[in-house]
């Protein structure tokens, strides 16, 4: 899991909390968000969201429209850093209805960074762009520093979601540089060099991250920064990873899970997310209820029986569909599960007559690319070079690089692109990117259905550890490959269990 804006958030939530005081009273929420926030500060994450989902239903009934503001925002804050990025979303712009409700520009000048930021995560760039705009045009005047500050880091996160790594970093050195002259706490500046380490693992600059998650690390514990630090060990982790230090990136992969299990607490997530879900029903049956008062009895009762009528029309209709298509599917799943087993055995083969007499060479096999030459290499040198192939694709610590390409893998088994693509094309009648897609699905299909290790993954968090950047690349390659979508795969295999 990537690191969260939790300080970038933490300081806009500060920032609405002190455009409230002067009108929010002592009232029950205020008293229940205060509660919420010291938890969050504590890095109590999932603690923190049944408290502020207390804290809402408290405003509601208490009608206190700034108290519901915070809590929409900070809820928003907590399904970020647990990687529900469509709840999180959805949730800064209920705060930014209620603010606009309130006719309270300030509150939503504050909010707008946090919107931004949620339609780069679900790769809307169109959304992201716009409120971006907005945010630049809406000047904080009382605290134009941090206004100043977070346009300068959501220029960074448009350019990192958009792959402009460049000038996201040199928007990312902006943002520090200016925290920095004006004097702005040391989280503000850790947070950006978190952000810079995360964008040198992606762009393959390794001794960098190295070198700049080991500073985060350090600076994360002075601080006391829980989730600054979990960040900094996925980066270790990562870098180590790919610079072939398994030892390393072993012991900090451990620190990581530690870690991260102390600060996500997910089975207190998944009850606090239950009790979300459950107030949210409550107040659209409320918002129903107080619609129904508007309408005569009779009106009403007739409206009633035609729409639950429709209604059990149309259940009955999906159901059907749904056990068809779930027959369907799991004779799918079955399907694949065969054809992945005489795939790894084919593999197997393939691999044993293309070693069969060979003195298993260790020479290099970096030789002319010229395409005409391919069919020259030798059955020995076809041998090593799927080898190593096999061996580098195999990892998956390797192939869930989001940069991960086929001059990378022809680097890394010491050969080049011409000559690994004709020992692919040979062995299995496939391209690169159609081999590399089935290894990071089929790695896919083994975490979504391993509950010990990944079963406080979402499917989001899942697509995003092998390599995949956004949902429909991920669902074209898993529908292509396994024939039905993740979650129906993860349903049926859970059921075969």
């Amino acid at each position: 899991m990537l690191m969260q804006d939790y300080l970038r958030r933490l300081c806009i939530v500060v920032l609405l909390i002190l455009t409230a005081t002067a009108t929010w009273g002592g009232t029950k929420a205020r008293q229940l968000t205060d509660q919420a926030s010291a938890l969050y500060k504590a890095d109590r994450l999932s603690d923190a969201l049944d408290m502020y989902i207390s804290a809402l239903k408290t405003a509601v009934e208490e009608d206190d429209k700034q108290s519901q503001m915070i809590c929409y925002c900070d809820i928003g804050i907590i399904y970020d850093a647990f990687g529900d990025y469509l709840t999180s979303t959805d949730s800064f712009l209920r705060a930014y209805e209620v603010a606009a409700g309130m006719g309270d520009a300030s509150a939503q000048a504050n909010l707008l960074p946090n919107i931004v930021v949620g339609f780069c995560r679900l790769g809307d760039m169109e959304n992201a762009h716009r409120y971006y705009e907005m945010e630049k045009r809406n000047v904080s005047r009382e605290k134009y520093d941090y206004w100043q500050y977070y346009v300068y880091y959501n220029e960074a996160r448009i350019c990192t979601a958009e792959k402009n790594y460049e000038q996201a970093i040199a928007a990312h050195r902006r943002a520090e540089d200016y925290a920095r002259r004006r004097g702005m706490d040391d989280h503000y500046l850790l947070y950006q060099q978190s952000e810079i380490g995360n964008i040198y693992v992606k762009t393959g600059h390794y001794d960098e991250a190295i070198a700049l998650g080991h500073r985060c690390e350090d600076e994360a514990r002075r601080l006391g920064s829980g989730e600054l630090l979990v960040n900094a060990y996925k980066m270790l982790t990562d870098a180590y990873a790919m610079t072939g230090c398994q030892s390393q990136a072993d012991r900090y992969r451990e620190l990581y899970v530690a870690l991260n299990d102390s600060v996500y607490n997910q089975r207190k997530f998944n009850d606090a997310r239950f009790h979300h879900a459950q107030l949210e029903d409550r107040l659209k049956t409320a918002h129903i209820e107080e619609l129904d008062h508007r309408l005569s009895r009779g009106a009403w009762l007739t409206i009633s029986v035609s729409v639950l009528l429709a209604v059990l029309g149309v259940f009955s209709i999906v159901i059907a569909r749904k056990n068809r298509h779930l027959r369907q599917a799991q004779m799918l799943l079955i399907e694949k599960n065969r054809q992945l087993a005489e795939q790894s055995q084919r593999q197997r083969e393939m691999l044993g007559s293309y070693l069969n007499g060979t003195d298993a060479q260790t020479e290099d096999m970096e030789q002319p690319a010229d395409a005409t030459r391919q069919a020259t290499m030798t059955p020995d040198a076809a041998a090593l070079l799927l080898k190593r192939i096999l061996s580098v694709m195999s990892d998956p610590n390797i192939i869930s690089n989001p940069d991960f390409n086929q001059q990378t893998l022809a680097t890394m088994v010491k050969s080049n692109t011409s000559y690994v693509s004709w020992v692919i094309n040979e062995t299995y009648g496939k391209n690169f990117k159609t081999l590399l897609n089935e290894y990071r699905i089929n790695e896919a299909c083994r975490r979504l259905t391993d509950t010990d290790h990944f079963g406080h993954f979402t499917i989001q968090a899942i697509y995003e550890s092998v390599g995949y950047n956004n949902a429909n690349s991920f669902i074209r390659a898993f529908k292509r490959v396994c024939g039905m979508t993740p979650s129906v795969y993860q349903q049926l295999a859970r059921q075969n269990e």
